[in-house]
Formats: C-alpha cells, structure tokens, sequence
C-alpha cells in the first residue's frame, strides 16, 4: 500500500515595505511605530482577563481603554474601531455603542495648516478656482476636515483637507497590517487564513 505524504506548502514570502518605509531609517520608525501601538494597546489587553472573568466590573473599563487607545493610535485604528462599532453581531452591543464615539469625535486642525494644504495642492490654480475657503471646518473625520468654500464662479462647495501626517501614519500602519498578516499566516499553520494577507 502506497503511503501518501503531504507535501507542507511553502512558507508565504514576507511583504515588501511600502515605500517610504525602505531602509534603516524607514524600518526604524515602523520599530518605533509598532511600538507606540504596543504600548497604546496595552492597558487594553491587560483589561481583557478582568472583564472576561468580571464582566459587570471591568467591561466598561476595558471598553474605555479601548476607546482611548484607538483614538490616540491615529487614523487606521479609528477606522478600525468605526468599523467594529457598526457590528454588533461580533461584539457586545455596550461595546459597538462605546466603539461609535469614534464617528464623531475627531480630531481638527488649525486654519493655517488649511489654508497651506490648499495652497500646496493646487497651487496658483487655487486663486482661480477658489474665492473663498471658510477656516472653520464643517466636520472632521480621522483622515480629513471638510470646509465650506466659494468657488471662482459664485458656486457654492465643499472642499476636503487631509490632517497633516495622515499620509505617512497611514502607510506605517498598513505596512505593519501587512507584516502582521504575513507573520500570523507564516506562524499559524490552518488553512484558511490566506484571506488573512492584505
């Protein structure tokens, strides 16, 4: 009787870095951004046995850690937690209604670094386009501002502005998904966790 022997399949190729994240200095600042993570999620998860074994204690606690930690992680673990507010079919209500102050208390930041923005996205162009951009923002989100502007023509619009920094917080975080994905499926050895890969 033949003996069949499964062949293990081959280990997944780690991910490339993004780009600005290549060399010493770009895997310096992932070290240093993975560890901010770790230490802003922390509490969090030393809150997790507490709340599992005393819930009607410890959960609130450990939902406000949470909270914390997502809003100071910056704007892919907002989004993070967004998302898993609106899914209470993974986790406890009190939690998704918790975890849904993140849709509206966002950070802003200052007129100046608007009006900058505008101005180095669209240069002199912006003068023809724009007449007027209100510096007080119609609502924030963790990636954008929205402001009220009047165009050249009289019309009136809204105009989006990215929150300094978004761009390379943004790409850090993804890198890091990216590589957590890649070390989970490397290390975790069921099948089925391919989706798992960004």
């Amino acid at each position: 009787v033949p003996t069949i022997v499964r062949a293990q399949p081959p280990l997944p190729q780690p991910p490339a870095p993004l780009p600005p994240h290549r060399g010493l200095a770009g895997a310096l600042r992932l070290i240093a951004r993975a560890l901010w993570l770790g230490a802003l999620l922390l509490p969090s998860l030393l809150l997790l046995g507490p709340a599992l074994l005393w819930p009607e204690r410890w959960t609130h606690l450990l939902e406000e850690a949470v909270v914390s930690a997502l809003r100071r992680g910056g704007p892919c673990l907002i989004k993070l937690g967004q998302w898993a507010s609106t899914r209470p079919d993974v986790l406890p209500l009190s939690t998704c209604t918790v975890l849904s102050q993140l849709h509206v208390e966002a950070p802003t930041h200052d007129a100046r670094t608007t009006t900058l923005a505008i101005a180095s996205e669209l240069g002199e162009a912006g003068e023809r386009w724009l007449a007027s951009v209100d510096p007080t923002p119609v609502g924030s989100g963790c990636v954008a501002q929205v402001h009220r502007a009047v165009g050249a023509d009289g019309a009136r619009l809204a105009v989006k502005v990215l929150h300094p920094g978004v761009e390379a917080a943004v790409g850090a975080d993804l890198c890091l998904l990216r590589a957590a994905a890649w070390a989970v499926e490397a290390l975790v050895p069921l099948p089925g966790l391919r989706w798992l890969a960004l």
